[in-house]
């Protein structure tokens, strides 16, 4: 009986260290995923903010942009008034 319960109690001590090292391990996984996670939720937020800030460029600076517009109509312009200036001109010495 002696040697029965002496095995018992190797197994529950031998139980009890699995446990612990079973329970470190699991512990050590939702860590290192929670880590993940926040990892993955940054850059998330980073690819974001980056698209929304490319997004708001291109409608500020990109080629159908206000911006553009004015650039183009005011190069025209410009194009009309040195003309007419010049019309203007040589219309003095005619």
């Amino acid at each position: 009986m002696k040697e029965s319960a002496r095995r018992l109690e190797e197994l529950v001590r031998h139980g009890e260290i699995e446990r612990r090292a079973l329970a470190n391990a699991v512990r050590e996984i939702s860590q290192e995923i929670h880590r993940r996670r926040t990892q993955w939720r940054i850059a998330g937020f980073l690819a974001g903010g980056l698209a929304a800030t490319a997004t708001a460029a291109y409608k500020l600076f990109g080629k159908g942009s206000l911006a553009a517009k004015v650039g183009r109509y005011s190069s025209a312009a410009s194009l009309v008034l040195g003309l007419t200036r010049a019309a203007l001109r040589l219309r003095r010495f005619l």
